[in-house]
């Protein structure tokens, strides 16, 4: 894509864009040339933007600015992920600045004096994003899907569902892995609970954006296998064998990274029990890739033989491990955050982290630094420049100039607090964005009362937001557990991990109260019969025998909600053979409407084999609730069949008097 823009504003001291170029004072033209005709369009006169003013420490305000300026930061969520990241980069790669993802000063500057009107080309930007229709249909002869070029996707796909099940190779474990997550992003604290680990944010466990979303737990499929068959300087091959699928979706970790991310082919071509994918290595980023597995809807395939592939030329891609947390810190923009401080409702505060490897060179103050000075002395500056980010204690600070070994800084960098500092004072200069060695994790808080919440971290050094909304719960929160994670090294299908819990000096003191949260909490609740008049709320199969077309459907009017809306529900079904199969389980999950709690689920087919796409259903149990599970994204709830009823939030059993939820009772006829 080429944008066109006019206009007479310049970038003061920022370099310019190294595009082509041409005076702005003249008529731009587009030349449009298909097959068949040729035609030129002449545009109309550009207005410049004015964005002097906007507030770009607000993420919302900054993913606005680059949305409607064509760079792609997704939903302006005020959420900083990996594609707000990479629009940050490709403007800075536009603006002729270090392409690292962070929005700092000099950044800044140049969208504040950036005016739409500027001739830039967006094929320049490396992460320029495609997308390949997906047919539903399964081809038995060779097909071939072209594009034009191997594209990594960020964005996330439409869902009408919020919440969904999720499996991946874990990089952790090497293991297959499945969770319960969602495509929900907030900044606010209490947006998501976690209270039984069995939920997370993509982003925390490196799952990738765009996914296929299962209402039924998936998992492998283990007759069908998948490998790197070919690799050349410019494209390499995947195969798998077993599945002839045109819908199957790539997923590899991106040179360090601990991520997944899709990468459509180039070229995809499908016959009976085989799919092969061409992928070509234009604008992959440098380094080595690694394929972690192949997914198309009706379950996961798992790589083995060759997974590893080297794009363009060889590099060192190996990994310092870290061996323990420096310093974690909540803070606002005027003071730290600890030992229980009262926050008010719509307080914004920033969680910070930095590793043992999160810095590379050491010096000390010369002489004391003052809140009201943005210059400082260090007894070395050797390995001090321009563009660093340095911290002194829990004050990040920008280097804008040097003069031997005094620095001038950019005080409070970062959203953190400027401080007095004395002299001898530690001043540590972190690693490069892309040096980081923690590159994402989560922090798990639990307050005193059980409600827990998980923060999904970015990179050490980059401070994560957190917005304290007028629908927490009241409590005292503390850090509870800590996880972060590694980028991986060349040869290795596994990262190096650190985490660390509330018993540790570094992160104890990392707590505050919700003093004018939500009081009395009221969790959601489930009712057997109308107190009035007697007749039963809820109503599902008992004994009924489905076949192909028709639909399985439960209502469970009985339930009411609590102080919060109800996010999602889930549904354990125990599956007692009708022959002699083994007994096991499967979970679905459904996002009820406003005061509605009704699952309905077409049987489009009916499998005699394990299967978990969302209408397939296997023949040969009879299936039973087990349990219901209500989450209202603060507290999570279980319905047991025999009665029990257990709030996971707050630990304590009771009995339910939807007394007849065993009575539920269905079977396929195949």
């Amino acid at each position: 894509m080429f944008l066109l823009f006019c206009g007479e504003n310049s970038v003061e001291n920022i370099p310019s864009p190294q595009t082509t170029q041409t005076s702005l004072q003249q008529e731009a033209t587009i030349d449009t040339t298909t097959s068949t005709t040729s035609t030129t369009s002449t545009l109309p006169e550009c207005i410049p933007q004015d964005n002097s003013e906007i507030n770009f420490e607000n993420i919302s305000n900054l993913q606005n600015f680059l949305n409607r300026n064509g760079f792609n930061a997704g939903i302006e969520d005020g959420f900083i992920g990996n594609q707000t990241i990479n629009a940050i980069r490709n403007f800075q790669e536009i603006v002729g600045l270090k392409a690292d993802g962070d929005a700092g000063p000099r950044t800044i500057e140049a969208m504040k004096l950036w005016t739409g009107c500027e001739k830039v080309d967006l094929n320049l930007i490396s992460s320029t994003t495609t997308t390949v229709p997906q047919n539903t249909n399964t081809n038995t002869s060779p097909t071939t899907v072209p594009t034009t070029t191997t594209t990594v996707i960020e964005a996330p796909i439409n869902s009408k569902d919020n919440f969904f099940y999720q499996g991946f190779v874990s990089i952790e474990s090497g293991n297959y892995e499945s969770y319960l997550t969602t495509n929900f992003k907030s900044n606010s604290f209490c947006s998501l609970s976690s209270p039984t680990q069995d939920f997370f944010h993509k982003q925390a466990l490196g799952m990738p954006n765009d996914v296929y979303q299962y209402t039924s737990m998936p998992e492998l499929v283990s007759e069908v296998s998948t490998q790197i068959v070919s690799n050349s300087s410019n494209e390499f091959s995947v195969e798998v064998v077993g599945n002839g699928d045109e819908n199957f979706r790539f997923y590899f970790i991106e040179p360090f990274t601990s991520s997944y991310k899709e990468i459509i082919p180039r070229n995809l071509s499908v016959e009976p029990g085989k799919t092969t994918a061409i992928f070509s290595k234009t604008n992959l980023r440098n380094g080595y890739w690694f394929y972690g597995y192949a997914d198309n809807g009706g379950g996961y395939v798992k790589a083995t033989g060759l997974k590893e592939i080297l794009v363009g030329n060889e590099i060192t891609q190996e990994d310092v491990a870290f061996t323990e947390f420096s310093d974690i810190w909540i803070n606002s923009k005027s003071e730290i955050i600890s030992s229980g401080k009262y926050i008010e409702n719509n307080d914004i505060l920033y969680f910070n982290y930095i590793t043992d490897r999160g810095f590379n060179s050491h010096s000390q103050l010369s002489e004391e630094l003052l809140s009201s000075s943005n210059t400082l002395k260090i007894k070395n500056a050797d390995n001090y420049g321009i563009g660093n980010v340095i911290l002194i204690n829990k004050e990040f600070l920008y280097i804008t100039d040097k003069s031997n070994a005094t620095l001038t800084v950019e005080r409070g960098y970062r959203n953190s607090v400027i401080q007095n500092h004395s002299i001898d004072t530690d001043v540590k200069k972190l690693v490069d964005f892309t040096d980081m060695r923690a590159v994402r994790g989560y922090a798990i808080f639990k307050g005193e009362k059980g409600f827990t919440f998980t923060l999904p971290l970015l990179s050490e050094g980059i401070p994560i937001e957190i917005k304290i909304s007028d629908n927490c719960p009241k409590d005292l929160y503390s850090l509870d557990y800590i996880k972060v994670f590694s980028w991986r090294e060349k040869g290795k299908s596994t990262v190096t991990t650190l985490d660390d819990n509330k018993s540790s000096s570094v992160i104890s003191k990392n707590n505050f109260t919700a003093h004018k949260g939500l009081e009395s909490y009221l969790y959601p609740d489930i009712f057997g019969n109308n107190s009035e008049t007697g007749e039963f709320l809820n109503s599902g199969p008992k004994n009924k025998i489905y076949e192909i077309g028709d639909y399985i459907e439960f209502n469970f009017a009985g339930i009411t909600k609590g102080i919060r809306e109800i996010d999602y529900i889930e549904i354990e079904f125990k599956l007692i053979p009708t022959g002699n199969k083994k007994t096991k389980f499967r979970k679905v999950i459904f996002t009820p409407g406003e005061s509605e709690y009704t699952y309905r689920n077409l049987v489009s087919s009916i499998s005699t084999e394990t299967s978990f796409t969302n209408s397939t259903w296997e023949s040969g149990y009879k299936y039973f609730i087990n349990y219901l599970k209500v989450n209202d994204g603060a507290s999570e709830v279980f319905f047991y069949s025999n009665g029990d009823q257990i709030n996971k939030t707050t630990g304590k059993s009771s009995k339910h008097d939807f007394y007849y939820l065993d009575q539920f009772v269905f079977e396929l006829n195949r």
